[in-house]
């Protein structure tokens, strides 16, 4: 998968998503609207997607830090092809899309504001059970 600069990119940001980001634009409100609360609220729904576009981009790792951690690992005599970059780079993406949700979901369900440390850890945790659990 080439990245694309500039393509825009929605995210469903309802609770209890899935965490994936989905190609494509933004949803908009109603355009047939009428009555004064309705064309607020429309206007409100535009705003809150507005919010939530996303260049292409912006939604990976920075591929430059993705091979630098590579590198790191590899022998220093390793060639890594660029569909290898690209894949990590989605991979890693993904983790901290997953983790970094997870935490936050559960910060919303303690009706807290902040993601501390442990609620990241709590997250890991939960996915490592998840893939040990489908493993057996």
């Amino acid at each position: 998968m080439m990245l694309t600069p500039n393509k825009p990119t929605s995210i469903n940001n309802t609770p209890n998503t899935n965490h994936h980001l989905s190609n494509g634009g933004t949803a908009t409100g109603n355009s047939s609207a009428t009555s004064p609360l309705s064309v607020a609220a429309t206007a409100n729904n535009n705003e809150q997607n507005q919010q939530c576009v996303v260049r292409e981009q912006d939604q990976y790792m920075p591929i430059a830090n993705v091979i630098r951690s590579m590198r790191r690992i590899l022998p220093s005599h390793a060639k890594i092809s660029d569909d290898a970059k690209e894949t990590i780079q989605e991979c890693v993406s993904e983790y901290i899309s997953f983790i970094t949700g997870e935490a936050n979901e559960r910060c919303q369900r303690e009706q807290r504001k902040t993601v501390t440390a442990e609620d990241v850890l709590w997250a890991m945790g939960k996915l490592e059970t998840l893939l040990h659990d489908e493993n057996m």
